[in-house]
């Protein structure tokens, strides 16, 4: 009997199956690209957006080049390569929780370094 009586308790089928983020990405990457099919075309982008999109661009650079060893290898295999933090744990032959500290602090470096340089005020 279940825990009030009132029947055998049925099993709960294990609700994260093997292969169910991935399904998950790919749907969301289809409804993605779907509201990008019916979506307006993109207005040319004015003198001031491209100066503005350079600039942030030279201080996002200069803000990874500017990272520790270590900490830009991890935001380079995460962001640039698109490894997970388990993979780039394999590459790098560290814990995946070193990876993920590596991570966090270099994210953290990141935006310190955009926010300070003012480049995202208009």
């Amino acid at each position: 009997m279940g825990a009030q009586g009132i029947g055998p308790r049925l099993p709960v089928p294990n609700r994260a199956q093997p292969g169910d983020r991935q399904k998950r990405r790919q749907g969301v990457r289809r409804r993605w690209l779907v509201r990008q099919e019916h979506s307006p075309p993109a207005r040319p982008a004015t003198p001031d957006e491209v100066l503005d999109e350079k600039l942030l661009t030279e201080v996002f650079e200069d803000a990874v080049a500017a990272l520790p060893d270590r900490r830009r290898e991890v935001f380079e295999l995460f962001f640039m390569r698109g490894l997970s933090h388990a993979d780039a744990s394999t590459v790098m032959n560290v814990s995946v929780q070193t990876v993920a500290n590596q991570m966090s602090s270099a994210l953290r470096a990141v935006r310190k370094a955009v926010t300070d340089s003012g480049a995202l005020e208009g």
